[in-house]
């Protein structure tokens, strides 16, 4: 597929059959403010190419951990915000005493395993720097370390992915200046060792090189799409590596390419991509989904991972399409005092467009998917500016007509 024109434009639309006799499902999502109960000068800076990370704390709520990122003044950030998700507060993380030094960077992975979050990578461009370390936030104790590792470390990158598996944490593609972009593959397992091994895949077909991609794990395979080349060449295909041979299966992605999006499967059924570049002079404020149901229904195709263990061997791919979903933008305001309520401003986006319903296009911003039901994102860049905004996109159950 030619990506020669750059004026491609994505719009929400449904899409109708004109058979009247033949029932069909509508499926809509919910854009909604998060309404963050700080003061604007409590909030996480403005930034993209953050991580944005959900861990099950001890007490039972769920928290959200920023890390790093940079602004478009190429201001690099080493912080950590950490937003509870019941409270709907952000506070800024003191590390403890002893801890060691998390270097600012932005295009870095961040990956939750248990209480521990595991962060590969990244870049300074103020300072010109690439990593290629690892550090570990420990969120009981909020101590960084800097482990020890070994075995066939990884070239420093940023603009990679990176996903959990049983095996352990795998690293692909991404770029740097010095090497352009990548698409090697690295698995670090969990164990005490802290050994990084190259994986060298046992067949000729392999991933294109890519950066700014999107990733997820389902069972043995991890999946991904979208991301471009050095070139600027946008991908369009979906990549599946076997985790258990390491053989990737290549298919093309029809309608759909862009790269710096923000994705998460949503209820084990349906992979949701937002936002990016699509190859035009503005960023998008779009929806795509990709469906996976039970593997009783299983057929070849593409899979999205599932978001909890309760899932992980029961979903199966389904389709080998990214389909646009109609999108209701809900707007709040500050919360009336009691007994009043808010009333939320609804609108409709196929109705009204993006700009009527007061989105914005946006690229480099991070998600993490909370109580596999929303995806949560955080700030980004629009063409102009720097966000630190919290927008929530859920699924609605689906209307059979």
């Amino acid at each position: 597929m030619s990506h020669a024109t750059r004026q491609e434009v994505f719009y929400f639309e449904e899409i109708v059959d004109n058979d009247k006799d033949t029932k069909t499902t509508e499926e809509t999502y919910t854009l909604s403010e998060c309404h963050v109960l700080n003061d604007t000068s409590d909030l996480p800076s403005k930034r993209g190419g953050a991580t944005l990370t959900a861990v099950l704390a001890a007490q039972g709520n769920t928290l959200l951990y920023l890390i790093g990122g940079a602004n478009r003044a190429a201001e690099t950030f080493g912080d950590v915000h950490v937003f509870d998700w019941d409270a709907k507060r952000w506070t800024q993380a003191k590390p403890s005493i002893g801890s060691t030094t998390f270097t600012p960077r932005s295009g870095h992975t961040a990956v939750a395993r248990g209480s521990r979050i595991y962060v590969f990578g990244g870049a300074n461009l103020r300072v010109g720097a690439v990593f290629n370390d690892l550090h570990v936030l420990d969120t009981d104790t909020m101590t960084w370390s800097q482990p020890e590792v070994g075995g066939d470390v990884p070239p420093a990158r940023n603009s990679h992915v990176a996903v959990a598996t049983d095996k352990g944490m795998v690293v692909i593609g991404g770029s740097s200046p010095q090497v352009g972009a990548m698409n090697d593959v690295y698995l670090l397992a969990w164990d005490d060792d802290m050994s990084w091994r190259r994986i060298r895949p046992s067949s000729s077909t392999v991933m294109s090189k890519r950066e700014l991609h999107a990733a997820c794990a389902i069972h043995d395979r991890i999946l991904v799409v979208g991301g471009r080349s050095s070139s600027g060449i946008l991908c369009d295909d979906v990549c599946e590596l076997h985790t258990d041979s390491w053989t990737w299966t290549i298919t093309p992605l029809t309608s759909w390419h862009r790269c710096a999006h923000a994705a998460g499967v949503l209820g084990g059924t349906h992979w949701v991509h937002f936002g990016g570049w699509g190859g035009g002079h503005d960023f998008l404020s779009d929806c795509w989904q990709l469906p996976v149901r039970p593997a009783a229904c299983h057929d070849n195709g593409i899979a999205g991972p599932p978001t909890s263990p309760t899932t992980l061997n029961a979903i199966e791919p389904c389709q080998t399409s990214m389909h646009p979903v109609p999108l209701q933008v809900v707007h709040r305001h500050s919360p009336p005092p009691p007994p009043l309520e808010e009333t939320p401003h609804i609108v409709d986006v196929a109705l009204v467009g993006s700009e009527e319903a007061g989105l914005v296009g946006r690229f480099a911003h991070c998600a993490c998917v909370v109580e596999d039901a929303s995806l949560v994102m955080f700030g980004g860049m629009t063409t102009d500016a720097d966000l630190h905004d919290l927008w929530v996109l859920t699924r609605l159950p689906a209307n059979t007509t």
